[in-house]
């Protein structure tokens, strides 16, 4: 009986560490950029640099309008003074622990909140 408590407490350990965590990280844009690479790049008030996406073509299952959409999202967050969520799953850490630039994790979606 023990192995087998054993042995569910480890796969729960592992299966939990593999899928990671939704987080949802929401904050004012605080400057946005797009790279001659048509990067979309975001600089959220609760960390650096974050790429999106890129705006001419499928980036890591992100089209390229859903970018363009994101980027109006992004451009009214920043000029309205309004929050910003923006949804990652499957990440492990704070919103303020993910990678900057290009590893930045892949969003699920951007949200605009009064």
């Amino acid at each position: 009986m023990k192995k087998i408590m054993f042995l569910c407490g480890f796969l729960l350990m592992i299966s939990s560490q593999s899928y990671g965590a939704t987080l949802w990280c929401k904050g004012k844009v605080l400057n946005l950029y797009v790279s001659a690479g048509s990067g979309l790049f975001v600089k959220p008030d609760w960390g650096d640099w974050k790429f999106l996406c890129n705006l001419n073509g499928s980036s890591g299952g992100i089209e390229s309008q859903t970018c363009n959409s994101w980027l109006s999202i992004a451009e009214i967050s920043m000029a309205a003074d309004k929050n910003l969520i923006i949804k990652l799953e499957g990440v492990t850490g704070t919103c303020e622990e993910q990678a900057d630039n290009s590893a930045f994790p892949k969003p699920a979606y951007l949200q605009l909140i009064k």
